[in-house]
Formats: structure tokens, sequence, C-alpha cells
């Protein structure tokens, strides 16, 4: 940049047939389209330094997607259920690392733990000795 303050719009990116028709709703008149979301945050950025007549690269752009209506329930129905699974993953790794510290508080070897938590004896030891949350691993070896 040369100097210049960063500027920041929000572009909202509609589909339209086989295209993304985006628009810059700060700056009535500024529309622009893509084939593909990758490709959306370039033409955005270019559309508004012609507008603007400033640098693209003293242009910062957030896009705002809306899913084609006919998708739009089961998209965000997708996204709601990856947040629960994600909320689910989290508990059910701090239960790992708490089955695994109390098991090995009790004494059991790593693989008598893993065969009890349908896990390897290795992924047991890397819970015990890193306290990081047990995603994965799942293997049901002991």
């Amino acid at each position: 940049m040369t100097g210049q303050a960063a500027v920041s719009h929000l572009a909202v990116a509609r589909r339209s047939g086989r295209w993304w028709a985006v628009e810059v709703p700060s700056l009535p008149g500024v529309f622009t389209q893509a084939r593909t979301l990758d490709a959306v945050e370039p033409m955005v950025r270019d559309a508004i330094s012609m507008f603007l007549q400033v640098a693209p690269e003293s242009i910062v752009v957030a896009i705002g997607v809306e899913p084609p209506a006919e998708a739009r329930a089961d998209v965000e129905e997708a996204l709601a259920r990856r947040v629960e699974a994600e909320r689910a993953q989290a508990a059910a790794s701090a239960a790992m690392r708490r089955a695994v510290a109390a098991l090995a508080h009790m004494g059991l070897t790593n693989r008598d733990a893993g065969r009890l938590l349908e896990v390897s004896h290795q992924r047991v030891a890397q819970i015990a000795a890193s306290g990081k949350p047990a995603a994965g691993g799942h293997r049901g070896r002991g």
C-alpha cells in the first residue's frame, strides 16, 4: 500500500443461474459476478477499486454468501449439525482425557486402558502425555 488506509466493504453473493451475482450494499451500483465463490473476492476488489479509484490492495472485502433458496434449509441444517458434532467431539475428548487419567490413577496399563476405551495403547499414551484433546484414534485395538 502507498500510505492509503484500508477500506473495508461487505459484499453479498447470491446464486443467479450458473453465476454468483455479487453486490456491495454500501456502494450502490457496484455489482460483479463470478462462476465460483473462490473468484468472488478478487472480482469484488477490482470492482470497488475501479468505482472508488483506489488501489485494489487498499480494499478489505468480507464476503457474505446466501445459499440458493432451494438448498437454504439443507445448508442451514448441515451447518447447525456440524456445530453440534464439534461440541459432541469436544465433550468426547474431555471425557476420554478424564477416563485415561482415572484409569492411570488406578494403575491400569495403557494396553488395558486402551482395551477398555476401544483405542490403541499408543493413543492412550498420547492422551496421557499431552493432555490435549483425544480426537480420533478410536480403532478398537488394545
